[in-house]
């Protein structure tokens, strides 16, 4: 009676499961199909960072992307959900997004171009001469925002990015 119990209670949690659209899928899965790049309005861009395993394969895929961008507090903690929009000189839009982690890779003809990055209200804008060949890293920080929340912490911090003990503090990408 008792395995039948079991199988029965078990057999309701995966159906429970399955019909409420959350699915039984691993967190490698899910971090793999989170990092798929995208292709949009001619350039292709990877997003995301969050957790060891996403880390790993966006480092991975680093080589692939000639525009690589990082976005941190200054006391090191990385964020997420930031606007970002990149325009050549002569103010033609390439790219718009929201980041899905605290790195973003592009992959853009070469040329210069202008990234502005908006996090909390707050705009960074940089010019960037992308090369014919290799990359350009950028790492941008802003001060921490009091958003009023309960922990007093930003809102749009990265969840799951918290660095650990000893990690140190974004000056590259992670």
């Amino acid at each position: 009676m008792r395995n039948g119990l079991s199988r029965t209670i078990s057999g309701l949690v995966v159906g429970a499961a399955i019909a409420s659209g959350i699915g039984l899928v691993s967190p490698r899965a899910f971090a793999q199909a989170a990092s798929a790049p995208v292709a949009m309005q001619g350039v292709t861009y990877l997003t995301g960072g969050i957790g060891e395993d996403e880390v790993q394969q966006l480092r991975a895929a680093a080589a692939k992307y000639n525009l690589r961008v990082t976005f941190a507090s200054k006391t090191g903690a990385y964020l997420s959900d930031i606007d970002v929009s990149i325009s050549t000189e002569s103010k033609r839009d390439v790219l718009s997004i929201r980041t899905e982690g605290p790195l973003l890779f592009v992959q853009v003809p070469p040329g210069r171009y202008i990234l502005t990055a908006n996090y909390a209200g707050k705009a960074q804008t940089k010019h960037v001469a992308v090369p014919a060949k290799g990359a350009v890293d950028i790492v941008l920080r802003w001060d921490e925002v009091d958003t009023g929340n309960a922990h007093g912490a930003a809102v749009q911090r990265c969840p799951g990015c918290a660095r650990r003990a000893g990690r140190p503090a974004p000056s590259s990408a992670p």
